[in-house]
């Protein structure tokens, strides 16, 4: 899930996460933000310590928004009531 967000880092909306980012993309400039954070849900007994394909995805859609002047404020992995934080780990 993509929170859009506004100046102030707050949620504006919520983006289902899809196969591309044109979704996203039309979403942040529907809103006329440039700030994107990922949400990532794990259920179960899941770790939130990011695996290789989540290191790939945000290095790929931090990539993607630079190039288009926006930016991906934060990925976090939520597993109940624990979660791993790109930014806050210095991985933004």
């Amino acid at each position: 899930m993509f929170a859009i967000l506004d100046e102030g880092w707050q949620p504006r909306i919520w983006q289902p996460a899809g196969p591309d980012w044109t979704a996203v993309t039309r979403a942040l400039l529907a809103q006329g933000s440039r700030w994107l954070a990922l949400v990532q849900l794990r259920s179960g007994m899941a770790s939130p310590v990011p695996m290789p394909g989540d290191v790939a995805l945000t290095r790929a859609l931090f990539r993607h928004l630079r190039l288009l002047d926006m930016h991906l404020v934060d990925h976090l992995i939520v597993q109940g009531d624990t979660h791993f934080s790109f930014r806050a780990r210095g991985l933004l």
